[in-house]
């Protein structure tokens, strides 16, 4: 897999979160999607980055800031599901009405985040946000483009994940945990990532993937 392909999942992943963000009727699964978009987009960032690591951090950071603006109105969706499970099974009236009560309040936090969400300045913003940073990473040079910055790159993501696995299995700790979760999930989305730019490599030159080499039809 070249650098050219990666930069190409990059714009693409790019393109959907943009699209699905400036739908007119933007909801909760638009917002879903384009949060998954932008997180696929910055795992394409961790396979270049030895590209260029000022670079990288510089347009991860504008990607993950954009995912933020994002996160309220999901993270409120979340926790309202949670409370009414919770209420579901609370019978003492004091109980129920201080859920009822945190419900209420973070339902008009929820209302306010999706006004934030969908004011045409922040869509502005973020479509700025996000156009930039295709374009920028774009031109981000490789000696050529067959250059192994990708592998480079997915090995260090490996070592980083190990070394935060055993941290966590030395001293378990929330913040351990979460590291050692968070680096697994970098490394998945990575090879998620790779995996589906090659497929779609593989189909545009006529030339077979390695997983279909690997698996012939009969």
């Amino acid at each position: 897999m070249d650098v050219t392909h990666i930069k190409l999942a990059i714009r693409h992943h790019i393109a959907e979160a943009t699209k699905a963000l400036h739908h007119p009727d933007l909801d909760d699964e638009a917002v879903h999607g384009a949060r998954k978009d932008l997180k696929r987009a910055r795992s394409g960032l961790r396979l270049l980055r030895p590209l260029d690591e000022a670079a990288y951090r510089r347009e991860n950071a504008r990607l993950r800031d954009a995912g933020r603006w994002l996160s309220g109105v999901r993270d409120d969706k979340v926790l309202l599901g949670m409370l009414a499970k919770l209420l579901e099974r609370e019978r003492k009236p004091k109980g129920r009405r201080l859920l009822e009560r945190l419900m209420a309040r973070l339902e008009k936090e929820r209302q306010r985040d999706w006004r934030a969400v969908r004011t045409a300045k922040r869509r502005r913003e973020l479509r700025e946000v996000l156009g930039e940073t295709a374009h920028r990473v774009d031109a981000w040079h490789a000696p050529h483009a067959h250059t192994p910055v990708p592998a480079a790159a997915l090995k260090q993501l490996y070592r980083k994940g190990r070394k935060a696995f055993k941290r966590s299995r030395k001293l378990p700790s929330d913040e351990r945990l979460h590291e050692a979760r968070k680096q697994a999930k970098h490394l998945g989305h990575a090879v998620e990532l790779l995996k589906t730019a090659s497929e779609k490599s593989a189909s545009q030159s006529g030339t077979p993937s390695p997983q279909a080499r690997a698996h012939p039809s009969r």
